[in-house]
């Protein structure tokens, strides 16, 4: 996951929030950079075998029905 942290921080990025129950963290980068993370998130999913979601931030909801 250092790995990956170090890529966030090299295209400009930013890792804003670390989660401990699970491997994962949030990030803040231009909407310019993401498609180049994502070519190179794929590159160390083909090269170490790590698994990987990037997902865009949303709001969730506990109910479907829950209306604001």
């Amino acid at each position: 996951m250092s790995d990956i942290k170090s890529l966030v921080n090299q295209l400009g990025g930013e890792v804003t929030h670390e989660y401990i129950l699970i491997k994962g963290f949030t990030l803040d980068l231009s909407e310019e950079i993401v498609p180049t993370l994502k070519e190179k998130l794929q590159d160390m999913r083909e090269t170490f075998g790590y698994e990987i979601y990037l997902e865009k931030d949303s709001e969730v909801h506990a109910y479907s029905s829950h209306d604001a």
